[in-house]
């Protein structure tokens, strides 16, 4: 069979992973919420803008990863929350995890 690539899933199966993956963000930023009671609001939303959007793009590319991986759909799922619930944590654990691969290879 041949390898998927990211146009071979459906609208929905994007809408309904990056919602999955935002719900984890919004858990993640309701904790900051309690913590934050009586600081600037409008920061608090802002950043809650940021990391709600930051969890979905982060539960796609969990998507895609558990996809390669021929990874089971529940064990997915939880992947992908989880990841949202990291946000941009989890983008630098990559990021540095690219990185030190590229070093090694030149």
């Amino acid at each position: 069979m041949p390898e998927k690539t990211p146009l071979d899933y459906s609208i929905v199966q994007y809408i309904l992973v990056a919602l999955l993956g935002s719900i984890g963000g919004f858990v993640s930023v309701l904790q900051e919420f309690i913590e934050q009671v009586g600081k600037c609001w409008k920061c608090a939303i802002a950043r809650a803008i940021v990391s709600v959007v930051t969890s979905g793009f982060c539960g796609v590319l969990a998507f895609w990863l558990c996809e390669s991986l021929e990874v089971k759909p529940l064990l997915t799922a939880f992947v992908i929350g989880i990841s949202g619930h990291m946000g941009g944590r989890a983008l630098r654990i990559i990021e540095n995890i690219v990185v030190e691969k590229m070093k090694s290879m030149s």
